[in-house]
């Protein structure tokens, strides 16, 4: 995934030497982090979110079962690029 959408690839074994790099960037960035986990190849969509029901905190759901997606009215999606 990150190979696919984002540039200035790097790789850290630790994990202050990632915060330091991410503190010397622009602000206002958004960066997806990779650990040492794949992720899945399958057919499920899933809402990774902080979760405002129960003060959960961040939570991975399936789409189908999310109260809050499922709560919402509207919905508005943008697609993660690099320029």
């Amino acid at each position: 995934m990150i190979t696919k959408l984002c540039t200035d690839i790097r790789y850290f074994t630790k994990r202050q030497d990632l915060e330091k790099y991410i503190l010397g960037k622009k602000k206002n960035q958004v960066y997806i982090v990779g650990l040492d986990f794949h992720t899945r190849q399958n057919k499920d969509t899933y809402f990774i979110h902080s979760n405002y029901i129960h003060n959960e905190g961040v939570i991975k759901e399936p789409t189908k079962n999310s109260k809050a997606l499922n709560a919402s009215k509207t919905f508005m999606i943008g697609t993660l690029n690099y320029r």
